[in-house]
């Protein structure tokens, strides 16, 4: 359940900064495009979340084994 709380965390966060910067846009495509951006990062923090850690040393990526257990 924590998971799901930080991925809420993560969601406000973005979201909340990104809708304080709308009323400086003046565009659609301005509009658009910043909530993709934003998105993007999003999915970004929620996937390197469900990863886990990643390590650093080229040989243990290679044996490692993430949570699918694959």
């Amino acid at each position: 359940m924590e998971e799901l709380d930080a991925i809420t965390a993560i969601v406000k966060e973005k979201y909340s900064a990104w809708k304080a910067k709308t009323a400086e846009m003046t565009t659609g495509y301005e509009y658009e495009s910043s909530y993709a951006s934003m998105m993007q990062e999003v999915e970004r923090e929620i996937f390197a979340l469900s990863a886990g850690d990643v390590p650093k040393d080229k040989n243990r990526k290679k044996n490692s084994t993430r949570d699918s257990g694959s």
